[in-house]
């Protein structure tokens, strides 16, 4: 095969399957073959395309393409020709590849240089249908400067066509140029940049005169303050163009939830953020999760209706057992955990939380009968003891309320509840 001519042997190489391995033992036959294989990219795009021809990779009846794992195989050893290929097609001609090219691994070297070779082997049109979802693809990968790369590709192409366009005196005359600025749609990539957190394009992005930071309701701020992107935040709350109170203050309210209590800082600082929306929800959901930081920032920024739906701030740090958000809740002095009938103790009750119980049966406005005995009855239910003892030993529980917990413990199979409370308190009628 060494000695076959040149044309002969690709028609010959266009045979085998695209995997690695084959490229492989291809490769070790001469180092002519070697080149031919791992370094053109235009003998890997016969190549692939001959194989996909193969595959019977087809478009369906309902236009979706045809699925395959066989050009896709061992994706991380492919030279980086036929990784150039596959990430054009998957990008132009939608051919859906499993996994799909371009979501593989490939690094920021790697990146670069396929961006480059699509653009230096591919004619003006098939790039200019390429470069829009790779941009997108690189985007969200990270990759600063294949996607600055294709950045100034789209300028220097917008500006050719202008100076092309400027040089043509009859408006019907034939140029022979086809060559129509792609465009790259900024305001996309800044919302996936924000997203992951690749600061260094997110500040190149936001200088493009053309990028929106509001388009799909300021995703990129609401995005980047949920995944803690600290850095992110702060360039885009700099950007008069973001709108931090987008979607009743969503970014906050995210940011909260998550526990970004810097990022959440950030925010406080722009005038247009309202961590009061939707009654204080950001407090809300920063008690619910038991970030305590955080909860001490929106408080102590006086940026929140601490006592707002009912003490919902409080209900909720109770009902899921964050006894030091409820703790420092109970010291602004703006709450009452009584609020909606009890609501605090019954559902610490319900849940198990031992440390909360104690803290709220040491609060005098609490009722731990209420409804009808609610905290012990679910306590027994659930088969909480540590609870269980609490209230059995408290004063406001009477005795007539330890045999209805008994039956509920009982009704439950909850007998280590049962045997603690007839043993302790004498309740062996209830055996009989």
């Amino acid at each position: 095969m060494r000695n076959l001519p040149v044309e002969l042997a690709q028609k010959i190489l266009v045979q085998t399957a695209v995997d690695a391995d084959s490229l492989k033992q291809v490769g070790l036959v001469s180092r002519f073959y070697a080149a031919l294989v791992f370094a053109q990219v235009r003998f890997a795009h016969a190549h692939v395309v001959h194989q996909m021809d193969l595959l019977c990779l087809d478009r369906a009846d309902d236009g979706a393409p045809a699925a395959s794992t066989a050009l896709t195989s061992n994706w991380a050893a492919l030279p980086i020709s036929y990784k150039t290929v596959l990430v054009s097609m998957h990008c132009t001609l939608r051919i859906i590849l499993d996994p799909a090219p371009s979501a593989a691994t490939l690094s920021a070297a790697e990146s670069l240089t396929v961006v480059h070779e699509i653009h230096t082997y591919f004619d003006f049109l098939h790039f200019n249908e390429t470069a829009p979802a790779l941009f997108l693809i690189l985007c969200e990968m990270g990759h600063a400067d294949a996607v600055l790369y294709l950045m100034q590709a789209a300028n220097t192409n917008a500006e050719n066509a202008r100076l092309s366009e400027s040089a043509v005196e009859d408006p019907q005359a034939d140029t022979g140029k086809s060559e129509v600025p792609y465009r790259l749609d900024y305001s996309a990539g800044l919302g996936l940049c924000s997203e992951q957190g690749h600061t260094s394009l997110v500040e190149q992005l936001l200088k493009q005169p053309d990028v929106d930071p509001t388009q799909n309701e300021s995703y990129c701020l609401r995005m980047a303050s949920e995944n803690g992107h600290e850095q992110v935040v702060a360039l885009l709350v700099q950007d008069a163009r973001a709108d931090a109170n987008a979607v009743d203050n969503a970014a906050i309210r995210f940011a909260a939830r998550s526990g970004h209590a810097r990022i959440v800082q950030i925010l406080l600082r722009d005038t247009r953020c309202d961590a009061r929306a939707l009654n204080s929800y950001a407090l809300v959901w920063a008690s619910r999760k038991g970030h305590c930081d955080t909860v001490r920032v929106l408080i102590n920024a006086n940026s929140v209706n601490v006592s707002a739906d009912d003490d919902a701030a409080f209900r909720a740090a109770c009902e899921y057992g964050h006894v030091h958000v409820a703790q420092f809740l109970l010291q602004t002095g703006a709450v009452d955990p009584s609020a909606d009938m009890d609501y605090a103790i019954k559902w610490a009750c319900r849940n198990g939380h031992e440390q909360v119980v104690r803290l709220l049966l040491g609060d005098p406005r609490v009722d731990p009968t209420a409804d009808f005995n609610y905290p012990i009855r679910w306590a027994a239910e659930k088969g909480n003891m540590p609870v269980i003892k609490l209230l059995a030993h408290d004063s406001r529980i009477s005795f007539q309320a330890l045999p209805v917990a008994v039956r509920w413990a009982s009704r439950a199979q909850q007998t280590h509840i049962v045997n603690y409370l007839v043993d302790t308190f004498g309740l062996y009628d209830l055996l009989e």
